[in-house]
């Protein structure tokens, strides 16, 4: 099981100690990569904490869990976990949020106001601007992103056909359900 939290749901030492507790007969299959302090570390249970990169933010599993992408310096990175191997993969002004694809061939990013994407072959592509977006999620079939847009705090989902924006409702957050069909 592979576990991404942001900086606040880890955002102080002692939640650290405790980050891996209570998982009850899994401890052992679990990994995480969080930020604390714009830092981005590993942690597999029972191991020590690893730093993986300072001054980051925004860590996102691959689908494969082989590998972690985040924001640093302006910059996309895509990190080998088994290797450490950095490679910087497009150079952005104003990065705010990640989500892989599900194949893995596509990492989607906003810049606040536009939504783009880079494949694994570096092709980049701007998919919709003006949306002020804050948060991003794919479904499980690859077909819709779900956003929360920065003004008014709501969410929104984009695709399958289009990128214009279909109002879902008022939130912060924004996650796909396993089968993809639902929005919370």
């Amino acid at each position: 099981m592979c576990v991404c939290l942001s900086s606040c749901e880890a955002k102080q030492q002692s939640s650290q100690d405790n980050l891996l507790t209570n998982l009850h007969g899994i401890e052992e299959q679990v990994e995480v990569v969080y930020q604390q302090d714009n830092n981005i570390w590993l942690r597999k249970h029972g191991s020590k904490y690893i730093l993986l990169a300072k001054d980051a933010f925004w860590p996102r599993w691959s689908p494969n869990g082989k590998f972690v992408a985040y924001f640093s310096s302006g910059i996309i990175k895509q990190q080998n976990l088994e290797t450490r191997k950095i490679i910087d993969l497009v150079k952005v002004k104003n990065g705010v949020a990640l989500a892989w694809h599900p194949t893995g061939n596509w990492i989607y990013f906003s810049t606040g106001d536009a939504l783009n994407r880079i494949g694994t072959n570096g092709e980049i592509e701007n998919l919709a601007n003006s949306i002020n977006i804050r948060e991003l999620d794919v479904s499980p079939n690859g077909t819709v992103i779900a956003t929360v847009k920065k003004r008014g705090y709501t969410v929104v989902k984009l695709g399958p056909n289009d990128f214009n924006p279909t109002l879902v409702g008022r939130g912060c957050s924004e996650s796909f359900s396993p089968d993809g069909e639902l929005i919370t």
